[in-house]
This record gives structure tokens, sequence and C-alpha cells, in this order.
């Protein structure tokens, strides 16, 4: 069966003139909710049709009864295509609606064209099915755009990539290969399977380069010439990967795997013969062990694509960094605020439908005219959600037009989504914003997470008193720390108590039929199919009509039109994290921060080059670096007379050099003599624990200098008209504090070492100068 999904990686078939392709294409844009990306899609149908049939149209041939050609497209999309009754109803839907605007346009007798109905075949489908010629279809086209797949060990299918080998080699030998692989993939679990058949396509690729045909292939593969061959292809691998600004030591990695699987499908199937001797498998020696495969390349430019916001790896300069780092805060803001707002407006509808299915009345299931004792008018809103309330995904089971049953006038999506009745991209904006929230929640985790157990236990969260978790699990953790418990703010338990409520009707029918993908929390329904389980989160560019997409696009205060365009293309859930887990280490420039907010068992510096973008990782490196001298100038320094000569003093530097000596501002309850506002235990504890509690500063003679100067520049500011900067303002009352203890200290004992730096730090005038720059704003 033909699925659309598999085939964007085919060429496209050359079947019609340019000028009947943009006037179908254009045709199949008319409609509401149909975008460019949409009907490029549509019509790919239609262009492997007449592939299939060894057709090609042009635009004049309009004028000829084209009636037959349309209905075995309609019958080709009943029989061939892998969709859902209602995906197939929508597609000759959409092509009936586009032919007749063509041919009303272009003032042409319109063909006959067969009904169809959306919850089953109709009698005109039936009866073409049975006069359709199979004999006319081209049998080696229609298993070229079947594709060619494998089975895995858990019975889940997995393309093997095989096209592009097809069309160069011819049917027999990729059947061959075919046959090989599906023995090999057979013993690997799905995701495995699918690994190994998206590595080893690299490998495949690089073939018609190396050989003409199926003859050179197998002369490629005599035992004298395969090593040298597996060794072409590395090359050829390894350019393309350089080229593309892809990892190396990813390639390499992945190259290990190319040869066994070269080994298991080539050699032991006796495809190829042995080799002489051992095929290249070179190992990648570099002091560091991370992989960089986040790149891509736009207009020849390399960008990091680990987070929302695009990194140009060639950034080096401090103060673009700066920028591009405001522009991720910024991009950050714009998905959250879309999010709010598509969460209000999918909650607003599903609470209308709430209280409409309150007031309505359900129609009876069998009759429903207006001589019938029980009539409901069903052109009522009211009335509509009361009886989706009552029969809801059941009626999948009767045979009829579900649109027509609830009286729906118009797009069916419109009622859908005006009364949001759960579909795929309607569970995303929850989703980002509960990972804004809790940058521990990964894919897998969501979608895995249960709301109940095998036996129908509840499950999921825990509640106490002050607080409620929600229990899910992250595979990659291994067995024993896959469990991991978030405790839950007031903002992402009302998101999760919203998604709860959006899949109930879903929950409800798939427990119904006894399916267990009823205990999951992501449940989705295609349009009004049947609901199932949302097993892989998608990149939210793929929703083309959804709400939040519309919010996406629209500018905001943190991203004009075109920069929000940017940020819709990148977003994913794994890259909202990842960017939200940069947040928290620019919000706190700690490793142990980020490390707590992803759920990593233990802090590791490698976790930054996970996440940082290159130039990111590097502009903190230097900036680590040019602080940590400072650090040392001022240490080594610290009892000099000439500190201060070696070091330019501003308000950052100022403040660097006073937490480099291990000084913060003290706070506010220390400075004004108030210990009861920090906590009830202070109160309980005074008597004992608490009493004889020490503050302890660090001092020195360039301290206690840069402290003095700071108190009297501030305290003279008024007389000479002078603001003040904000870090003087911080430091100002520590700086007061210090001081005036130190006086306190003095009189009550004499401590021979405090002393020294109290006369040597006497003399302040040649710093007062310097200083300026760092207490007056200018």
């Amino acid at each position: 069966m033909l699925r659309i999904y598999d085939l964007r990686d085919y060429k496209k078939p050359v079947t019609m003139d340019a000028v009947l392709r943009d006037t179908l294409l254009k045709a199949l844009q008319n409609k509401e909710g149909i975008n460019e990306s949409k009907a490029t899609r549509l019509l790919f149908y239609f262009e492997i049709f007449l592939d299939c049939f060894d057709y090609y149209l042009s635009f004049i041939d309009l004028n000829r009864n084209l009636s037959e050609i349309y209905i075995r497209f309609f019958v080709f999309i009943y029989q061939e295509c892998d969709l859902s009754s209602s995906g197939k109803y929508c597609i000759v839907n959409d092509y009936t609606d586009a032919i007749h605007l063509i041919y009303r346009n272009n003032k042409l007798t319109p063909p006959d064209l067969p009904k169809v109905y959306d919850n089953r075949i109709s009698d005109d489908i039936k009866k073409a099915s049975q006069a359709f010629d199979h004999k006319k279809i081209n049998i080696e086209k229609l298993k070229y755009y079947h594709g060619w797949h494998a089975t895995s060990s858990d019975h889940k299918k997995v393309k093997l990539y095989l096209h592009n080998f097809y069309l160069h080699f011819g049917l027999e030998l990729t059947e061959t290969l075919s046959a090989s692989m599906q023995h090999l993939y057979i013993k690997y679990p799905a995701s495995t399977a699918k690994y190994k058949a998206k590595v080893f396509v690299m490998f495949l690729n690089c073939l018609p380069i190396l050989f003409k045909n199926s003859d050179e292939f197998y002369i490629g593969g005599k035992s004298t010439n395969v090593a040298k061959i597996v060794e072409q292809v590395f090359i050829i691998c390894k350019l393309e990967n350089k080229i593309k600004g892809n990892d190396i030591r990813y390639f390499y990695k992945n190259w290990s795997t190319i040869v066994k699987i070269v080994y298991d499908t080539l050699i032991q199937s006796k495809i190829w013969c042995q080799p002489l001797y051992e095929l290249i498998v070179p190992e990648f020696k570099s002091s560091s062990k991370t992989f960089k495969t986040h790149r891509k390349i736009i207009n020849g430019e390399v960008f990091s694509r680990k987070l929302i916001t695009d990194i140009p790896l060639s950034y080096t300069d401090s103060q673009a960094m700066e920028s591009l780092l405001i522009s991720l805060e910024n991009d950050i803001s714009h998905v959250v605020t879309a999010c709010k707002k598509a969460v209000d407006v999918i909650m607003k509808g599903y609470s209308i439908r709430d209280k409409f299915a309150s007031q309505g009345v359900a129609r009876d299931f069998k009759r429903n005219r207006h001589l019938y004792k029980y009539y409901t008018d069903m052109s009522e809103e009211k009335n509509q959600c009361a009886t989706w309330e009552k029969y809801n995904y059941n009626l999948i089971k009767n045979n009829i037009s579900i649109s027509t049953f609830l009286g729906i006038s118009g797009i069916t999506t419109d009622f859908i989504r005006k009364y949001s009745i759960v579909q795929n991209d309607m569970l995303y904006p929850f989703l980002y914003l509960l990972v804004y929230e809790h940058p521990i929640i990964t894919n897998s985790w969501l979608e895995t997470f249960k709301l109940f157990d095998k036996n129908g236990n509840t499950v999921g969260f825990i509640e106490s008193s002050d607080s409620k978790l929600a229990i899910g699990n992250k595979p990659r953790r291994s067995a024993k720390n896959a469990e991991q418990k978030i405790v839950l703010n007031e903002r992402s338990e009302y998101l999760f108590d919203c998604l709860i409520k959006l899949t109930s009707q879903a929950r409800g029918y798939l427990k119904q039929c006894n399916k267990d993908d009823y205990v999951y929390i992501l449940l989705s329904g295609n349009s009004f199919g049947k609901p199932s389980r949302v097993k892989n989160l998608r990149a939210q560019k793929v929703f083309s009509n959804s709400t939040l997409n519309d919010y996406l696009l629209a500018p905001s205060n943190y991203a004009d039109t075109e920069r929000a365009k940017t940020i819709l293309s990148n977003l994913t859930l794994s890259r909202f994290r990842a960017s939200c887990a940069v947040q928290v280490y620019l919000q706190t420039n700690s490793i142990e921060a980020i490390a707590e907010a992803l759920g990593h068992k233990k802090p590791c510096p490698r976790l930054l080059e996970r996440y940082l973008p290159d130039p990111i990782l590097k502009f903190f490196q230097e900036r680590w670096i040019r602080i940590f001298q400072n650090a040392i100038i001022f240490e080594a320094m610290k009892n000099s007379e000439y500190l201060f000569d070696a070091i330019d003093i501003d308000e950052k530097a100022l403040d660097k050099f006073l937490l480099n000596h291990r000084l913060k501002p003290l706070p506010k309850h220390i400075l004004q003599g108030k210990l009861d506002d920090i906590s009830p235990i202070f109160k309980e504890n005074r008597s004992n624990k608490f009493s004889n509690d020490k503050l302890i500063i660090p001092l020195s003679t360039s301290l206690l200098s840069v402290l003095k100067c700071i108190v009297h520049l501030v305290e003279i500011a008024p007389a000479k008209s002078n603001k003040i900067t904000r870090t003087a303002k911080e430091w100002y009352q520590t700086a007061r504090y210090i001081i005036n203890s130190l006086d306190e200290t003095q009189k009550r004992r004499a401590d021979p070492d405090l002393q020294a730096i109290i006369e040597s730090s006497t003399n302040i005038d040649p710093l007062l100068i310097k200083m300026q720059g760092a207490i007056y704003e200018c």
C-alpha cells in the first residue's frame, strides 16, 4: 500500500505539463484549510497515479473527456493508498471540488464524477472498482511506489530505502538485496531495525557513483575488490558529511554499524564474496568524545539546530553573541505566549461544548424527521454538541456519515476546532508549556505517560496535602533509574487536567473497545475517525492548520513575522526543551542547575557540550577564562599597591572583583537587623541553634579599599549631582555595614592582622579617580 509519508524522498514524476500542474495546484489551494504544502502532497497522489498508468496530460487535454481517468484515479486512491476511509474520502472530495472549479473557470463541460461518502464506500466507487482494469497498471512502477519493507521482531513495518538503488540497478538486484535485509532486520526490534535501515542507506546511495549497472555491482563484490570498494564508499561518505557540516565523529560511529550491515546483508548472503582482508573501520581520535550532529546549512552558512533559535557557527564576536542570547530568550517567550493563547482558545471551545451538551437535546439514533414525535432540530449547535456528547466515537461502528448525523453544515473541521474535539495538533500547546515549566520532561516521558496500569488502577499522579507529583518514565536512564517524579506547580497541574479532559471521550471509547491504549494520556482523534494513542511526537511545522501554528506565525512583542516563521520551522519539543535548558544556564551560570532542570543524575561538564551550540559554549568559555584571569590577578596582588594599575575598573569589573573575593551583597534582613522574616525556624530556635551563629566576611587590603571608595563616592554623589550605577547601589549598604562593623570590632578588641589591613587601606585617594567610572553613570 502507498504511504505518502514514505514517498517524501522520491523524485516527482513528470506526468503533466507546467500549465496543467500549476492550474491543479491552485485549484486545490482554493479550498479552505489547504495551503501550498498540503496541495503539493495532494498533487503527488495524482502524479503517482498518472505515472503508474503511463499517462501524460497537458492543459489542452481538458477539452477531451477525461472522466475515465478521473474515475480510475479515485479507485486507485481507494485500492492502493494506505489511508483511513475518512482520509480517502477527503482526497477524492478535494479533487472533485478542484476539478469542478477548473472546468467552471475555463467554461468547459465538467466530467461525470462518482459520489463519495466519508464513512463508507459509495455504490459509484464499488461499481468503478469492479470495472477497474488492473492490466493497465505498470506493475513495476507500482512496486517502486509501494517501496520495499521489512518486518521487525516486534512485528512492525520498517522502510528499507531501496528506491534509488532500484532506479539505478533494476528490480532483480533490488529484490535480492531486499530479501537479505528482511532476513536480517526481523531479528531486531523496530527501533533498532529503523536505525540500521537509515544508516545503511548512506552506503547504498554511494554505489551508483561507483557502478554503472548491476553487472559492475557484482564485479565489485569479488573477493579481490570488496575491501577496496568499501574503502571508496567510506571516502565518499566522509566527504559528503564534511560538505554538509555534520560531525565527523558521529559519521565514524555510524560507519562501524554500516560495515557490520555490509557483512550481514551482502557477504553472509553471498551477494558479495568474502573479502581477502578486513573491511576498513577506522577509529576517530579526538580529545573530546562528544558528537555535534545538530547542524544545518543555509545559504552556505553553517547553523546549529539544537535550539529553536538559529545560532550561526561562524559567530565569534561577543556583542553578536549577546544579541543572539537575547534572541533565544525572545524566541522562547514567543512560543510560550502563542501556546498560552492556543490553550485558552482550545479550553474555551471545550467548555462551550460541555455547556451546550448539558443544555441541548440529543437526537434519536434511528429517526429524526419533522413529523417524528421526538424530532430534534439539528441545526441548533447546542443539540449538535448534546448529540456528539451522547454518541461520540460510537457512531463509527454504524457506518453513517457523522457530520450529516450531527447536522453540521459547512466544513467538518470548523466544528471540530470550534468545540475542541481532540486532534493530534491540539495537544502540543499543552506539551510545550509543560516542558517550559519542567525541562526535565522529555518526548519519551510524555509518549509513555500512563493514567492507568494494566489492571485499570489509577497511576501517574501522587497527591499529598501540599503538592502533586507526576510519575513517568525516561527509558534512556536504564531500568533502575527510569522512573522520574516531577513535583507539579499550579500551572503544570492545570495543563495535565486539561489534557485529561480533552482526551476523556477518546479514552472512554478505547476502553469500551478493549483497546489497551486507553491507559496513556496522549490520545488523539482523526477528524471524527477512530481515536488512537500518540506514539511519536512530531515537528510543529507539520500541523499546518492548527490553532497553535496560527498564533506562532502571528507577530508578537518578541518576534516579527519573518522571525515567527523561522521559529516555527525550527520548533520541536526536543529543541524547545534544549532551549529552556540553555535559558536555565543563562539565568544561573550553573551546571548543577541545568543538570537538575533536565533530570540528570549528576552534573557533568559534557552536559554543556550536548546542549550548548559551539558559539555559545565558546563565548562562555572565553568569559570564564577572563573572569578566572582577573581572579588570579586580584588574589595574587590583593596586598599590592599596584593592584589597581593591573586592572581596569568599570561597573562590571567592580562587581566581579567583589564576587571573586567571595563577598556577595548582604541580604536586606541582615542590613535592616531583621531575622524573623527569614523563616519561622529562627523564632523557634533563637535561644539555641542560631544563638551563636556568626557572619564571616573575607577581608583584604584591596577589598577594604574598594569598599571605602564605594561608601565615599556614593555619599558625596548628591553634592556633585552624579547619578549612581546599579552595581554601586547594590554594594553600598554592604560596604557601609562592613566598615561600621570593623569600627565596632576594633572598639571591643584589638586584632593585629585586622589593624594592619585597616591602616594599609587608609589612603584611598589614588583609587577614587579610577573607581568613579564604576560608581557613577556616564
